[in-house]
């Protein structure tokens, strides 16, 4: 819950940017790598040096915009739990946390040596501010012995409905005496004034506590506890877990706990780039980080169940970044479902996007759909989640229209969508929510659709009904299956197999392409390359564009579900399939730093091309991905693209929803993985492994897209073996994480003749082919 960091002058959605130069205070509550507003930040602390005269109004203004000050750009100290940074008042701020409190460590200059005689002070202000200036009221109030501060605000969500929530905090200080203690408004010191109340957006204002500082004290101890529900549980969280101030006792605590979440990964580094190696750990951290457990911390209804906040959004998270916690940290997952369902029971919808308590903008399907389905299928119908609710939840989305709040849950446009089988382009007076984005919503709809027939089907096959008796009936969830996975195939009523693309002015030799449709079935143009890098296009929210943050030549690649269809749509030819892949990513048709492309660099698998999946990997980190200040493409979402860059660097990609994971060639010689579940490990070790170099970074020894002196050059499967045993399929499933085993890959510096995992049969499981794989003892279903 508490994630304490300096937070930057602009553009600070998660606290700390590098690219800004200058800190306005130190808060304890936020949102990492994601889009939309500014995310939390209450209450900050802004320690001050010896002020004018030894009076807090020597240290004005007071306003964080007006006293920010710049950090000093070698000064940072970053680590799994900690934080560290100067600024140009000398002041070094360590900072670390528990799970609702945060301890910072202010330690100040010495300035005895200026004047010996003088007066040595330390003042710390806290402010009602938040990170997006979105205080409509707030009160602080401070004791004027003991220095507590405790406050309380009404602030704006990040990226919901303009809704809000209130939120608490409970300041100890440690270290000093306390000489007075008072409250500010403006630049204005009220001391011996024990609160202030205030109303409005304008109003700059807090409460200070200064300290007297003998010649043997050089930093001062803040402990803030931090709630949802009131200021007596934000106290009783900070003496609870921080009951000592003991700073370096906490880090050592939050060390140990990260280590043993990371430890679950096991990775043999030789050969392998330091600057690869951070990609690979910071990637792989940032996905522990969100959602955010805050069970306990929800004022809007009394629930036995988790509650989990901070969903950047499921649309962004469900391809790369859920499919991971199923593997490496399962429980806190499951609890996250679980709170998913518990929403859907008291808002009515599963949420798509929720961050502080409020409806986020759903962006596209209802993704949490996958989510569900891609627990059910690799773990089971576990029995701490209740699958009846989980399915109605499904079906509400599929089915029910919100009226008046489509554009923050279910599937605005759902009714005509059910009618077509498509999302018409002037559908003006039928449907509610968000406008445009047909094409990208209507092929999100369908897989969403797809996921609901796989866990209709699988409740079936296991009896859930009979086992659990409720107004679901077997004869129920058999219609469903049939149902849902007819209309998994709605991808194909927007592709318009006449549409050619032109890429400036030139004919790219492309025909066939998802396009709008009027409400009477006929097409209209829309450019397949708007809304890539290569035509780009804003309009996200708008009637002006049919695909969400991505463009036809994205989306029409599109179907999960079946591939193989999917290639029989564009023609039939899987070298015409390989062609179009090729050209999608060599001409910025997509963007890589936006989750739904992901799954292109992985496409390949299904035209019997894995070794290309495993070249586009190489082709994307660590060129774009790496630890460098600008090592992502896009914001993290949550971990999604930290999460993309483990799973590359591991040598498997998950189809978020099916029981698959496609096979490419490791970045590392032997990896592992220790399921949290049966402790069991599965061993990757790729054999004739080259791990030299950087992969070709510009600057670096090799020119942009080039093999180059460093590049590592065998990075193609020529052969497998699962236990032992010769292994052709280029896909595993999840019974291989949770049960363990060893894979061997053999690797070469080329793709050519090796037929590894190029016949149909080796290839991903696609619905007109094989059917959905639920797992050795089930096999392929359809």
């Amino acid at each position: 819950m508490v994630k304490p960091v300096a937070d930057s002058l602009s553009g600070n959605r998660g606290g700390f940017q590098t690219d800004d130069p200058f800190v306005t205070g130190f808060s304890h509550m936020h949102d990492t790598g994601t889009g939309g507003g500014s995310s939390m930040g209450n209450f900050p602390l802004w320690p001050m040096p010896q002020c004018a005269g030894n009076r807090p109004e020597g240290c004005a203004p007071f306003d964080k915009q007006q006293r920010a000050k710049l950090w000093k750009r070698n000064s940072v100290i970053r680590g799994v739990g900690y934080f560290s940074i100067e600024l140009a008042n000398n002041i070094t701020t360590e900072m670390t946390s528990s799970e609702h409190a945060a301890l910072y460590r202010f330690n100040y200059p010495d300035t005895s040596r200026d004047d010996p005689a003088a007066e040595r002070q330390m003042f710390v202000l806290a402010d009602l501010t938040d990170l997006y200036d979105s205080r409509a009221n707030g009160r602080m109030t401070v004791n004027l012995t003991t220095g507590r501060i405790t406050a309380e605000g009404n602030y704006m969500s990040s990226f919901g409905n303009s809704g809000r929530y209130r939120s608490y905090a409970c300041i100890d200080f440690s270290g000093a005496p306390i000489d007075s203690a008072g409250v500010w408004e403006g630049d204005i010191i009220h001391s011996s004034i024990n609160n202030i109340t205030v109303a409005g957006f304008n109003t700059n204002a807090g409460a200070y506590v200064q300290f007297s500082r003998p010649n043997d004290v050089s930093s001062l101890l803040a402990r803030v506890g931090q709630s949802w529900i009131s200021p007596e549980r934000a106290c009783d969280h900070a003496e609870r877990e921080i009951p000592t101030f003991d700073f370096a006792s906490l880090v050592q605590t939050q060390s140990s706990t990260w280590k043993s979440k990371l430890d679950v990964i096991k990775v043999d580094p030789t050969g392998v780039t330091d600057d690869l190696q951070v990609a690979f750990w910071s990637g792989l951290y940032r996905n522990f980080i969100s959602p955010q457990n805050m069970t306990g911390e929800n004022p809007l209804w009394k629930s036995e169940e988790p509650y989990y906040d901070s969903f950047y959004c499921i649309w962004d998270s469900f391809r790369a970044q859920f499919p991971l916690l199923t593997i490496i940290d399962p429980y806190p997952l499951e609890e996250m479902i679980r709170s998913l369902i518990d929403t859907y029971e008291h808002t009515g919808y599963l949420p798509d996007c929720h961050m502080q308590l409020d409806k986020g903008v759903t962006q596209g399907g209802s993704n949490a759909e996958v989510v569900i389905a891609d627990w059910a299928v690799k773990m089971g119908l576990t029995p701490a989640i209740n699958w009846t609710r989980a399915y109605t939840g499904m079906i509400k989305d599929a089915e029910v229209e919100p009226i008046f709040s489509a554009l923050t849950e279910g599937r605005s446009h759902a009714e005509i969508y059910n009618e077509l089988g498509f999302i018409p382009h002037d559908d003006t007076l039928r449907g509610n929510g968000l406008r445009g984005a047909e094409i990208s919503r209507t092929v999100e709809y369908a897989y969403d659709d797809f996921c609901i027939a796989t866990v209709a089907h699988l409740m079936n096959i296991t009896h859930y009904t009979t086992l659990n008796p409720s107004n679901l009936t077997e004869e129920t969830l058999q219609a469903d299956y049939k149902k849902y996975l007819a209309r998994s195939h709605n991808y194909r009523n927007h592709f318009n197999p006449h549409t050619t693309s032109f890429l400036h002015n030139k004919n790219t030799t492309f025909t066939g392409f998802h396009q709008p449709r009027l409400a009477n079935g006929k097409f209209i143009y829309q450019d397949p390359a708007l809304g890539s890098p290569a035509v780009p296009d804003t309009s996200h929210f708008s009637q002006a564009i049919a695909t969400y943050e991505g463009s036809s030549w994205q989306y029409t690649l599109y179907a999960p579900g079946d591939n193989a269809d999917l290639i029989t749509l564009l023609g039939g030819s899987d070298n015409e399939f390989v062609r179009r892949l090729d050209f999608l990513h060599d001409h910025e048709l997509f963007d890589i730093g936006n989750e739904p492309g992901m799954h292109h660099v992985f496409q390949y698998h299904y035209a019997g091309r894995p070794g290309k999946s495993s070249a586009r990997t190489r082709f994307y980190v660590p060129r774009l991905f790496n630890s460098t200040l600008t090592g992502m493409p896009g914001n993290d979402d949550s971990g999604s693209m930290g999460a993309f860059v483990v799973f590359s660097m591991l040598g498997f990609w998950p189809v978020a929803g099916q029981n698959v994971y496609l096979i490419t060639a490791p970045f590392f010689r032997e990896s592992s993985i220790t399921s949290p579940v049966t402790g069991k490990t599965a061993r990757i070790v790729a054999h004739d492994f080259d791990g030299r170099g950087d992969g070709g970074v510009p600057g670096k020894g090799s020119a942009e897209n080039e093999p180059g002196q460093g590049k590592a050059k065998n990075i193609y499967i020529q052969k497998a073996t699962l236990n032992g045993k010769t292994y052709t399929r280029s896909w595993l499933d999840h019974d291989f994480f949770l049960n363990g085993g060893t894979l061997e890959l053999w690797l070469a510096e080329e793709e050519e003749g090796s037929a590894w995992g190029r016949t149909q049969e080796d290839r991903p499981p696609s619905l007109s082919k094989e059917g959905v794989w639920y797992g050795e003892e089930e096999g392929f279903l359809t």
